[in-house]
């Protein structure tokens, strides 16, 4: 996914939430709103994880599952989608959400649509701490691409709450993108 078509899924979650003042991007595509030159394993995605923050019921994320997620009709035009998920799926650091980089989407009525973006190293640590094989693409391209400090992150893992299981894979992870290329 490219930074337009990342701009253009916001503008339609957008349209999808009128009454939504905020929420947040807590995928991978968030690295969007930091930098405009990302690595190639950062634009692989098709999906934008889009999780509005007051929605204790999950209608709001099922709203935009409908509309435009995954098989929509949104998706087979555009070939992006966005998935609706709750906040409570995001496990970033202490302070996370304080530093957010905040864009702002316009809407025709003249309001406007506020979208929290994670800070680049926030978001590799929710990364490291869900352990996945394509999360550990995703940071060590962003290690690798010096877009992060890998020294930082490992700062940043005590202030998680992870169990010494996810702390120590986190590590383990770190360790590798830190690695040269083979």
């Amino acid at each position: 996914m490219n930074r337009e078509q990342f701009l253009l899924v916001l503008d339609r979650v957008s349209r999808v939430l009128p009454d939504e003042i905020e929420v947040v991007v807590i995928g991978s595509q968030a690295a969007h709103a930091w930098d405009e030159d990302l690595p190639v394993a950062v634009l692989r995605s098709r999906e934008v994880d889009v999780a509005p923050i007051d929605d204790p019921d999950e209608e709001k994320a099922h709203r935009i599952n409908w509309v435009m997620g995954e098989l929509s009709a949104f998706d087979e035009e555009h070939d992006v989608y966005a998935e609706g998920l709750s906040i409570d799926l995001f496990v970033g650091p202490d302070g996370w959400l304080s530093r957010c980089k905040r864009v702002r989407v316009p809407r025709v009525d003249g309001t406007s649509l506020t979208v929290l973006c994670p800070e680049l190293h926030d978001l590799c640590i929710a990364k490291l701490i869900a352990g996945r094989e394509q999360d550990q693409m995703f940071v060590t391209a962003l290690v690798r691409g010096s877009k992060v400090d890998p020294d930082w992150l490992e700062h940043l893992l005590s202030g998680t709450g992870a169990s010494q299981h996810e702390l120590e894979r986190a590590r383990r992870m770190i360790a590798a993108a830190r690695q040269p290329r083979a």
